[in-house]
């Protein structure tokens, strides 16, 4: 099962654009933030959905980011590998699984879960 969990937006100035969710919008900081350097935030965005703020000047591919929690990652990269979608390898963080890939019109989508 797919469940849409996350939009992740890449920002030119991670402060402000922090500061706009937080102090502006009312969105609530996940706590701790586990990034250093302000490269990343996450915020809750209402009943498992989550806004993560990313710095980038230049993103590979455009500004948005779709994430998705997946009940088996490896399951969907054989599902897409075998339907000739070319998928990046999956990479561990923080404890979980993760990999990007894009829809037919290019748009980013990462996936994240259970091996």
């Amino acid at each position: 099962m797919m469940k849409l969990s996350g939009i992740m937006l890449f920002c030119e100035n991670i402060i402000e654009q922090t500061v706009f969710y937080r102090d502006v919008l009312g969105l609530i900081p996940d706590s701790p933030q586990p990034f250093a350097a302000n490269r990343f935030y996450r915020f809750y965005a209402g009943e498992g959905l989550d806004l993560c703020l990313h710095s980038g000047t230049k993103p590979n591919g455009g500004r948005q980011k779709l994430m998705f929690q997946v009940d088996s990652v490896l399951t969907l990269y054989e599902t897409l590998r075998q339907a000739g979608k070319r998928v990046r390898k999956p990479t561990h963080e923080s404890g979980i699984m993760v990999y990007d890939f894009r829809d037919p019109e290019g748009n980013r989508i990462q996936v994240y879960g259970p091996y």
